[in-house]
């Protein structure tokens, strides 16, 4: 029924991934930590594998390339459980790489007058919150995201996680329902 649809989907995603890569000077896995480290650090290897969707060993790796680049640095001393956070240099990159990305997201938009963007932004809000399940997915899916300007109730991802954890928390303890 919606195939077209889906498969002009597909064809956008792909070209705002190249929009997004267009301002990035390292590997997308950097990139994302970067912010995430931004706004959420700081954070362990471990916490930042977990939220980026990648293995532990390459999340390491990554970790040491920009501590090597001296975007982050390790925080304490004991191995397992230090937790890395941004340097000045590597804040500075991090919001290069969101300005760069919100640029080029921003041209294809200009397609779109004021109502054609609105619309679109409620189509995009319902698409987000659909594909969101959890709080573990709201932070993979937005760990590219610009969170100072959106945030709260503005955001589609984050107002769905938080909708399933009241879901999850009012139900009754005997209640093995999803």
């Amino acid at each position: 029924m919606h195939e077209l649809l889906a498969n002009k989907l597909a064809a956008l995603s792909i070209a705002i991934d190249d929009r997004m890569d267009a301002g990035a000077l390292r590997s997308r896995s950097a990139a994302a930590a970067l912010q995430t480290l931004r706004y959420w650090g700081p954070l362990t290897a471990t916490e930042l594998a977990r939220i980026l969707g990648v293995s532990q060993p390459t999340m390491v790796r990554v970790v040491g390339g920009l501590i090597s680049q001296r975007l982050a640095k390790r925080r304490g001393k004991q191995a397992r459980s230090v937790a890395i956070e941004l340097t000045a240099a590597g804040r500075g990159e991090a919001g290069r790489l969101q300005r760069a990305r919100l640029a080029g997201v921003a041209k294809l938009l200009r397609a779109h007058d004021a109502e054609q963007a609105r619309s679109f932004e409620v189509s995009m809000d319902l698409l987000l919150s659909a594909v969101t399940d959890g709080r573990a997915a709201a932070r993979r899916i937005c760990r590219f995201c610009a969170h100072d300007i959106c945030d709260g109730p503005a955001c589609p991802v984050g107002a769905r996680a938080t909708a399933l954890e009241g879901e999850f928390q009012e139900k009754p303890r005997g209640d093995i329902r999803a």
